[in-house]
């Protein structure tokens, strides 16, 4: 199966969010995104429009800046009303288009699989 196969259920978008151990856990411990529990940050979450950018995304961040081994890709739907709503931009970090989810609307954001990403 293939990260990015095609969404046939136009009412959702998919997006796909580069995750450390912490944050994985967290999501499948409460089955959904939220800001971290302890205020350790921002209150929206960046999520990118494709499997292939959030991977070079957490290559970026994991990989070269944080220096760890494992980071997760973490696909998950949202309603397309809900998401149009959203700030989206153009090319972040020089990567791919993203999406910024504000934290009210983070639990309408359903975690659908994630992968494993090794250095």
């Amino acid at each position: 199966m293939a990260q990015s196969e095609l969404n046939l259920n136009p009412s959702v978008i998919d997006l796909y969010r580069a995750v450390g151990v912490e944050e994985l856990k967290d999501i499948k411990s409460c089955g959904k995104f939220r800001p971290h529990p302890l205020g350790r940050s921002m209150e929206s979450k960046w999520f990118l429009k494709s499997f292939e950018d959030a991977k070079k995304w957490g290559e970026f961040w994991y990989f070269e800046t944080e220096n760890v081994d494992i980071f997760y890709v973490v696909k998950a739907s949202i309603p397309s009303n809900v998401a149009t709503t959203m700030f989206h931009a153009k090319n972040i970090d020089n990567i791919g288009d993203g999406v910024s989810i504000y934290e009210e609307f983070l639990d309408q954001l359903k975690p659908l699989n994630s992968w494993k990403i090794k250095r």
